[in-house]
């Protein structure tokens, strides 16, 4: 044992070679550190007892610049392995980068101080209402009152908040700007620290710059899209490498944990940890997981440790993190796996489940099917990862693309283009390898894959997540505003910014109110945020949300074709009514079976329904003829691993509400 001399002199030393280290460091920018252009930065003439220390311990982060040749931000933007690694980007480049060759880039802070300087015939006082009334015009009074939340006596008021405080806090002057994205398209005002719409109206504008994130950004965003290695490497850093445990202590632990369940076993592949990521596959792991214990199942969910947007290279003996009974034990090689299953391998009957493949690698999963004598896979279709590594079929993450042929031009253009070949390969040498159950909750979900693949299942069957019942009517408020609510993932591809946008133009309203309800630190300016978490422990939360608000309406414009729709359950069971659009996939189907909603042809559509001015009124006097739904959830999986499997043809199935399934034991290439 150390005494504590020892620890004592072991803390000095670490702190003497930090200091050391730290010396050095500041040794080797000094020469080219530019003092005085460094502290002209500081608008308030801030006195710095070693500018080249501040920069060094917070300068750069704060976007400053170290000289009139070297932009900070733009190092950062052009080599993104050094922003990947926080390493100070001045040092960097004087330690390696120009010896590399790295590119750099002029500070574009001095002609900008320069070019917005107050004039010289003005205090800062007299400078701030020269600036209001120069952008008070153009300010949405109404609009911007809405959003911050407070009273102004004119737009003049509300420009000079906006210009001291409000643009910091992110607040958008008009419907038609965004402070955020301004900032992020344009590090140069940032770094300038400048009031984004202050830029726009002297500069930004005729400029061309953009003013909000509309269809040009989408087309700016397709043509410069990250490479698939790109965001894999993000991916990756998100989630630093780990020691997996020794294989022989990794399969004792799954023992020891399964110690207690006498009947079979199930391995279950899921793509990340579904006790901490919100989401509908993650809500379908837990819900299983929970029936395995009751029934003294051996449940082990497999997750990869370091997650990827895309299947794992072949060949690699990947690192998972599995989790049984609600404990997550590793990480660990997949060889302490296959031990396991050959050590249950006569002793019970051993299911595959395939809820997600991000991750996993499909050579991996034959081969514990091998070991384990497991005779069928079962494979949900929760998405598209069977046609592609996009599993919304997004092309470059953006637009829906219905997933065209692999050598098509438009597979070409996209990111996921090259990987998909050898994608598709894979999986369909899994299906051919190991005779495969496919079970989609929607009939939705499984048109697009039966249409666009060709992916030999043996089986086939429509599993709804839920069936809906009638039960007491939901009283609803005879008056006040109609409520509109966006409920999940703030996500582009689930129709958030169409949300986002429909609320903005429609702020000034006294009889309309918009609400999330989600993450607890999603903040948009202008619409209130309502925490909700559901778990497999507590499945109702967000339905109970939605009741307490008396949320009349969950809009619901999915940018993709929704496989299953979890919020739209929610929400019917809450009493609301869902307003989405055709193309929606499982979200329209089940607002035609159920007749509780709006399907709209477009944004345009959804402008003219929302402007009723009778909207709450109307649509209350309907509802309170209705009876509410009640979901009762399905096994699942088990609904399948209990029972000889079938295929759904009943009326019911197409929308993934209900199905009474009939027997079946043909290949199927196409959904019926």
């Amino acid at each position: 044992m150390q005494t504590l001399v020892e620890m004592g002199r072991g803390i000095v030393d670490r702190i003497l070679h930090r200091s050391a280290i730290q010396a050095a460091d500041l040794a080797r920018m000094r020469p080219d550190f530019d003092t005085d252009f460094y502290l002209a930065q500081f608008s308030d003439g801030e006195l710095l007892s070693d500018p080249l220390y501040h920069y060094m311990r917070t300068g750069w982060k704060d976007g400053l610049d170290p000289n009139a040749e070297f932009s900070t931000s733009a190092y950062l933007d052009m080599h993104l392995d050094v922003a990947d690694a926080e390493m100070n980007p001045f040092l960097h480049y004087l330690t390696f980068g120009r010896e590399e060759g790295r590119e750099v880039a002029a500070s574009k802070i001095a002609h900008l101080i320069v070019e917005t300087a107050p004039s010289a015939t003005l205090d800062p006082d007299e400078q701030l209402v020269a600036d209001a009334d120069e952008i008070a015009d153009e300010i949405d009074f109404p609009f911007y009152r809405a959003t911050s939340g407070r009273e102004f006596v004119d737009a003049k008021a509300a420009a000079r908040h906006y210009l001291q405080i409000g643009w910091e806090q992110g607040l958008d002057p008009t419907p038609h700007f965004s402070t955020r994205t301004y900032l992020s398209h344009y590090p140069d005002i940032a770094d300038a620290n400048i009031p984004p719409f202050l830029h726009y109206v002297r500069a930004g504008r005729t400029e061309g710059r953009l003013a909000q994130d509309k269809a040009e950004d989408v087309a700016r965003t397709l043509a410069a899209a990250p490479t698939l290695e790109s965001i894999e490497g993000d991916w990756l850093f998100a989630h630093p490498e780990r020691t997996p445990l020794q294989r022989e202590l990794g399969a004792q632990q799954l023992l020891s944990a399964l110690k207690g369940t006498d009947e079979n076993l199930v391995f279950a592949f899921t793509h990340d940890d579904f006790l901490k990521v919100r989401g509908g596959i993650q809500l379908c792991v837990g819900k299983e997981m929970q029936i395995a214990t009751e029934r003294a199942v051996g449940y082990v969910a497999l997750h990869p440790a370091r997650p990827r947007p895309r299947l794992a290279p072949v060949g690699e003996n990947p690192v998972l993190f599995a989790t049984i009974a609600g404990t997550r034990i590793g990480p660990l090689h997949f060889d302490s796996i296959l031990d396991v299953a050959r050590r249950f391998r006569n002793s019970r009957k051993i299911d595959i489940v395939l809820h997600a493949l991000l991750g996993h690698s499909p050579e991996d999963i034959a081969a514990l099917a091998k070991t384990s004598g497991t005779e069928r896979l079962t494979a949900w279709l929760h998405d598209q990862f069977f046609l592609c590594p996009s599993f919304a079929l997004q092309s470059n993450l953006v637009r829906q693309c219905n997933g065209p042929e692999p050598a098509s031009a438009a597979c070409r253009m996209c990111l996921f283009g090259e990987e998909r070949e050898d994608h598709l390969r894979r999986l369909r040498a899994l299906v051919q390898m190991i005779p495969t159950q496919a079970i989609a909750p929607s009939k939705p979900a499984a048109d697009i894959v039966f249409a666009k693949g060709d992916l030999p299942f043996e089986r086939f069957e429509i599993v709804p997540h839920d069936s809906l019942s009638e039960g007491p009517a939901i009283t609803s408020p005879r008056s006040g505003p109609a409520t509109i609510a966006f409920i999940g993932a703030p996500a582009r591809h689930k129709g958030y910014p169409v949300f986002r946008d429909i609320a903005r133009r429609n702020l000034g309203r006294e009889d309309v109110r918009f609400l999330y309800f989600g993450a607890p630190t999603h903040r948009e300016p202008g619409i209130p945020t309502i925490p909700v978490h559901v778990t497999a422990h507590n499945p109702t939360a967000m339905v109970d949300a939605l009741k307490r608000e008396k949320v009349d309406f969950v809009l619901h414009w999915a940018q993709f074709v929704e496989t299953y729709s979890f919020a739209t359950i929610e929400a019917l069971q809450a009493g609301a009514h869902v307003i989405t659009h055709p193309g929606s996939g499982n979200v329209a189907a089940i607002v035609e079976h159920t007749g509780r909603g709006q399907i709209l042809d477009d944004t345009k559509s959804l402008d003219t329904f929302l402007e009723r001015k009778s909207l709450a009124k109307a649509t209350r006097a309907r509802r309170r003829k209705q009876p509410s739904l009640i979901a009762k959830p399905s096994d699942f999986s088990f609904a399948v691993i209990d029972h000889p499997l079938v295929n759904s043809a009943s009326k019911k199935a197409s929308s993934g509400v209900a199905a009474k399934p009939t027997r079946t034991v043909k290949k199927v290439r196409a959904a019926s």
